[in-house]
């Protein structure tokens, strides 16, 4: 069965994303061709994906060029991590977020990754400061 974003051709998560990547997710992309500077911005130590025209670098108006390859993040939305509770929650900005469902599995695979996501920034901020 198709995700409910498939079923009714939503993008709304992929306009004017803040989406956070891992090193593992830029290796990804960097592996299936994508030059880094053209997806992936930093802010403040943070790795991100970047926009063009108002959406994800990889949406083309249409669709997700790299929906196989997508990004951790991408693929667990519309779970985010709330840095309010600490805790796993569904984003409300989703239009159909109503309609996932969240398991403890998943719960661990969000909290996982944004622990990693932040390690992975402390190390290079670090690595920064000591230059």
């Amino acid at each position: 069965m198709n995700s409910p974003c498939l079923q009714s051709q939503c993008v709304h998560c992929c306009l004017n994303t803040s989406m956070l990547l891992s090193q593992q997710d830029i290796k990804k992309l960097v592996h299936h061709g994508y030059h880094r500077d053209f997806f992936c911005r930093e802010h403040d130590g943070w790795l991100m994906l970047k926009n063009s025209e108002g959406r994800c670098v990889f949406h083309d108006g249409t669709q997700c060029t790299v929906y196989p390859h997508r990004p951790q993040g991408c693929l667990v939305y519309p779970l985010i991590f709330d840095e309010e509770t600490k805790s796993v929650i569904l984003d409300s900005e989703c239009p159909y977020h109503m309609l996932f469902s969240m398991t403890r599995k998943q719960q661990l695979e969000v909290h996982e990754l944004v622990q990693q996501i932040i390690y992975e920034r402390n190390n290079r901020l670090q690595h920064t400061s000591r230059k």
